[in-house]
């Protein structure tokens, strides 16, 4: 049984990222529009920076550039075997990914 996932990825870079004020997503600092709701941006209010990048390991990267490779939609089993990983190393991997604030359900 394939069970299908979808995530948004949040890429932390302080000081030029700001929130979405519609769809609370990471957007570059400045953009007039939002790129993943197209809502319009009025005044851009950086997003502090709760997120050391070296809180992600060799194998949370590997899961997130597959993550982002695959648009956000991955199956978990077949992440798994494309991995070489276990479903429930896949799974740890990303809910530490989502504790550390670089995955969100979409």
């Amino acid at each position: 049984m394939n069970q299908y996932e979808r995530w948004t990825v949040q890429y932390p870079t302080a000081g030029t990222q700001t929130t979405c004020a519609s769809c609370g997503l990471r957007i570059p600092y400045g953009v007039n529009a939002c790129p993943y709701c197209m809502a319009p941006q009025t005044s851009p209010q950086p997003v502090p920076q709760s997120i050391a990048p070296s809180t992600v390991n060799a194998n949370d990267q590997q899961v997130l550039d597959y993550i982002v490779a695959r648009n956000g939609t991955i199956s978990l089993s077949q992440a798994a075997r494309d991995l070489s990983m276990s479903p429930d190393a896949l799974k740890s991997t990303i809910e530490r990914l989502k504790m550390a604030g670089l995955l969100r359900p979409s």
